[in-house]
């Protein structure tokens, strides 16, 4: 039984409705992306490019920024080390307790940020953490042998309000990313190649290296970029273990936060078009990378 055509009106409402969502789609981003951005770089710029550049030569700023890239650059190799080790184990072995180590590894994507940080107080605090006992008595060991203190080049070890506790906690939210961007590539690579390579005798290592790794560095590539995308923008975690000490422990989101509050704004949009800047870049490497893996995939 053949189907009588769609009247006039009905085809046009039927080719009207993809524009529609179209249209939708665009002025949703607009609103809730394009216009914040714009209004980041509006702001930066709005007292003039001289009070822009010195809000970025600020002492402030450069030192918030530096604490930003090394603890973007201690964070992101450790993750991408343990993300392949992690995804490695989950895709290639079954052993009894893999559904709990694949839920612990996905554990801080369900956690706060603002937890993760108050973790890291309650188990690294000198006064409330559980580890307080060897960490007051490594301190105690320190004051009892000043030598010790001018060849380590510290007086204590102080993981909260100081650079290791940043570094804990942004290694917390982060370390999921790396390994949930390989695991599915391992698990949908063939075994087979990895096979032949050791029985024509190479080691583990090598088949690792040069046939492994290969097959899957852009899963490797995207997992690296949203790990350093995501350490650099961090803040909820953070702030936690940092105490906000100004010239200390103020991550550049920390610096944003505090200049916006006490109403320096051009510092503050300045700084922020730095974060901006890394997320656009984050976008264009994503992008890259993506249409590199298409097209050799396609040759």
């Amino acid at each position: 039984m053949s189907r009588k055509p769609l009247p006039n009106s009905g085809r046009r409402r039927f080719r009207l409705l993809p524009i529609l969502i179209g249209l939708f789609a665009v002025t949703y981003l607009i609103v809730i992306v394009g216009l914040p951005v714009g209004a980041i770089f509006y702001n930066a710029f709005a007292e003039g490019r001289e009070a822009f550049m010195d809000a970025l030569r600020d002492d402030e700023t450069q030192h918030a920024l530096k604490l930003t890239v090394m603890v973007c650059l201690a964070v992101v190799p450790l993750n991408a080390i343990f993300g392949l080790a992690a995804a490695w184990v989950l895709a290639r072995h079954r052993f009894m307790g893999r559904s709990a180590l694949a839920a612990l590894v996905n554990l801080p994507l369900a956690l706060a940020p603002t937890i993760a940080g108050l973790l890291i107080v309650l188990v690294y605090s000198p006064s409330l953490g559980l580890l307080r006992w060897p960490i007051n008595t490594a301190n105690d060991w320190l004051h009892a042998h000043p030598d010790w203190q001018q060849r380590l080049h510290f007086d204590d070890v102080q993981i909260v309000f100081a650079f290791p506790g940043l570094f804990l906690a942004t290694l917390l939210v982060t370390v999921p990313l790396v390994a949930l961007e390989v695991l599915p590539s391992l698990e949908q690579l063939d075994p087979t190649e990895a096979q032949a390579a050791r029985t024509l005798g190479a080691t583990g290592w090598q088949t690792f290296w040069r046939v492994t790794l290969p097959a899957i560095r852009w899963s490797v590539l995207y997992g690296v970029v949203l790990c350093t995308a995501k350490a650099a923008g961090e803040f909820g975690a953070v702030s936690g273990v940092s105490g906000r000490l100004i010239g200390e422990t103020n991550t550049l989101t920390l610096h944003i936060e505090r200049s916006y509050a006490e109403w320096e704004n051009t510092k503050a949009f300045a700084s922020a078009t730095l974060l901006t800047a890394l997320s656009v870049g984050t976008l264009i490497v994503n992008l890259l990378l993506t249409r590199g893996h298409a097209k050799r995939s396609a040759s």
